[in-house]
């Protein structure tokens, strides 16, 4: 799990768009395309 976390790091650090995805009251995912300012770790954009 370490070695995962590791790579979504380094993947994170590297890009410079990312897309977040929420799940609406009907149960439909709602990705959303946006440029990265900063992030921390790999769970804080």
């Amino acid at each position: 799990m370490k070695e995962i976390k590791e790579k979504a790091e380094q993947m994170l650090q590297q890009c410079e768009v990312v897309t977040i995805a929420s799940i609406n009251e009907n149960g439909y995912p709602r990705p959303v395309p946006m440029s990265k300012i900063k992030s921390e770790g790999y769970s804080t954009v």
